[in-house]
This record gives structure tokens, sequence and C-alpha cells, in this order.
């Protein structure tokens, strides 16, 4: 049918001294198939992925993050294209984030 049969996500949000966070993401999607017009099903496997993200306030309006996105794997499948039997390979990405609110 398209659609993994198991999902589950967890989220931990933690405030630290000094204005510090530590935001941890954890992500679970069962193996599917993905019916496609005229083509076989094609196959997803089941993944795990893990984010974590560290930020810090740097004043009541700056704040500054740095997080990783995909720790466990350098890549995994997530979804196939609707207009062929091509997948979509999500990478491991790190990232620098500043925020300012005014």
């Amino acid at each position: 049918d398209g659609n993994p049969r198991n999902k589950l996500s967890l989220r931990s949000y933690i405030d630290l001294k000094g204005g510090r966070e530590l935001d941890l993401f954890a992500y679970y999607v069962d193996r599917f198939s993905a019916v496609q017009m005229n083509e076989p099903p094609a196959r997803i496997p089941a993944y795990l992925r893990l984010d974590l993200r560290y930020g810090w306030h740097a004043s009541e309006s700056l704040v500054c993050s740095v997080g990783i996105q995909n720790i466990l794997n350098s890549q995994h499948r997530e979804y196939v294209s609707i207009m062929g039997n091509s997948y979509s390979e999500i990478p491991r990405t790190v990232y620098i984030k500043t925020t300012l609110q005014f």
C-alpha cells in the first residue's frame, strides 16, 4: 500500500546551565513497498535515524546551534519517486545555525 506498517519517533529537549540546550531526535520507520504505476513495487528497508542538536543562547535575541542529522548512517533511503524507480537517499548532514530575533 505504500506506507510503512510501524513508525516511531522520540524527542528529548534538555535545557542545560548557561543558556545551553541539547536536543535528541530518534525516528524508526518500518520497511515498506512503494507501489508505482507500471512498475514492480520498490522495497524501502527499515531505518533508524538519530539527530542531535546543541544550542546556545548567546543573548536574549541571539541563538547559535550546531547539529548533526542521520548520525547512524552516511545515508538512507526514505521514499521512491512517483515518476520512476529512483530512490531518494537522505545523506548525513552537519549544520550551523544562527537565529536573531527582534
